[in-house]
């Protein structure tokens, strides 16, 4: 992580939550989901991100982009889904 980025990450992790009108403590309660990625989902992500007017935080485009999909995809209660690279599955 370069300079820039963590200047930028250390901002919006105070800043965010006013934004939000929320605030540190409300967060903390819910739970956390931490998911790896390649730097080509991040390129997509961010070029999602640029498009909107608001420019959400990588976790607010997640959130939106999962509450998006679920809302409109009917998804059966058993879904097979082949990764593209090897390791642990879930």
């Amino acid at each position: 992580m370069g300079l820039h980025d963590l200047i930028v990450s250390r901002y919006y992790a105070i800043n965010i939550p006013r934004y939000l009108g929320t605030n540190l403590e409300s967060m903390s309660q819910h739970p956390q989901l931490n998911v790896r990625v390649d730097e080509s989902f991040l390129a997509r992500l961010d070029e999602w991100r640029r498009q909107q007017a608001d420019l959400p935080g990588r976790p607010e485009a997640i959130r939106r982009l999962v509450d998006a999909a679920l809302t409109r995809a009917r998804i059966p209660s058993a879904v097979s889904y082949k990764r593209k690279s090897g390791g642990r599955s879930g």
